[in-house]
């Protein structure tokens, strides 16, 4: 949950990028600023399972994974 002194600004128009988005809903850490504030922004998930509920969203998505050059696992912190 956005603590509450971020949520004055929400409203001016902003973009955000989800990686790992999953189906886009469950623990989505950008529907509140799509749905209520609305912001645009993109979704990427590489399981297609999530492609019909991803398809719900106002916002675009992409079928992408992100990774290294390397093959490393690489960690968010969020």
């Amino acid at each position: 949950m956005l603590p509450l002194y971020y949520l004055k600004n929400l409203q001016r128009q902003r973009y955000f990028v989800e990686v790992g988005a999953n189906d886009g809903r469950t623990f989505s850490n950008t529907l509140l600023l799509e749905e209520k504030y609305g912001w645009d922004g993109l979704l990427i998930e590489p399981n297609r399972e999530f492609e019909e509920v991803l398809n719900k969203r106002k916002c675009k998505w992409a079928h992408f994974a992100v990774g290294g050059e390397d093959n490393s696992i690489k960690k968010f912190f969020a």
